[in-house]
């Protein structure tokens, strides 16, 4: 496998991943969405990025979101989507 396919598959790996951990770390979505139109073509630039974003989740563990599947807890959402002057609202 070349270097570069390589360099995706990895690049593709880690955004996957960095994506799915925007549930309980909403902090990192403002870095992790521009990340993530590159992720077919990822530069030293993104990789570095990567990295860094990696490093700050390791160096603070306790700064997400904790869901314990034990508490009475709920958690509720809202969704705005505004289409062709039209106003949605649902309520989750």
């Amino acid at each position: 496998m070349s270097p570069l396919k390589w360099t995706t598959l990895k690049s593709t790996h880690i955004i996957g991943s960095l994506i799915y951990l925007t549930n309980t770390r909403p902090n990192i979505t403002q870095v992790v969405h521009p990340l993530s139109q590159f992720v077919y073509a990822p530069s030293n630039d993104h990789h570095q990025v990567d990295m860094r974003v990696l490093q700050y989740l390791k160096q603070t563990p306790r700064k997400g979101i904790f869901l314990n599947a034990n508490s009475e807890t709920q958690l509720k959402g809202l969704t705005i989507l505004i289409r062709k002057d039209v106003l949605i609202q649902k309520n989750l």
